[in-house]
């Protein structure tokens, strides 16, 4: 395969989780993967606690980030669709291209409470698991994530 994979990164308001995902990709391995991420009901701007952690522990610039609807998306070709949230989300569309489809299990950073380092906190521990999760994802061979395609649009 000489192209990169296309994979979308979604969650609920595309504020957090999915625009994390979306950006960490995109600095772990930007040779082999073309990111995008999108929500149902996405939020009017990205949370000020992703764009910061972001850059802080992460080095990744947000400052053009934007949360985008899974809409804007419904005719592009997709190598893989992945879910983060805490369920999977009702009603998505039939994406285009028969992505592998994937549920990582994450809960919403921006439900955490209490003191302002305790919400940093736990926006820091969401990007550390999508990353680590990211990092096992891009570390796969190519020719298995082609199969894992091939077997998803079969």
């Amino acid at each position: 395969m000489n192209s990169r994979f296309k994979i979308l990164f979604v969650c609920r308001d595309n504020a957090s989780r999915s625009l994390m995902a979306e950006h960490i990709i995109r600095s772990v391995s930007p040779e082999r993967f073309e990111s995008f991420s999108a929500g149902p009901a996405p939020a009017a701007q990205p949370h000020p606690l992703t764009i910061t952690v972001l850059s802080k522990h992460f080095e990744v610039d947000l400052s053009n980030a934007r949360c985008k609807s899974w809409d804007e998306f419904r005719d592009t070709e997709f190598d893989f669709v992945v879910t983060l949230s805490e369920h999977e989300l009702p009603d998505a569309p039939d994406w285009r291209g028969h992505p592998m489809l994937a549920h990582w299990t994450e809960p919403d950073p921006a439900a955490a409470q209490g003191e302002p380092d305790l919400q940093e906190r736990a926006f820091w521990q969401t990007a550390e698991e999508i990353a680590r999760r990211i990092r096992i994802f891009a570390s796969l061979p190519a020719e298995k994530l082609e199969s894992l395609h091939a077997s998803a649009a079969a």
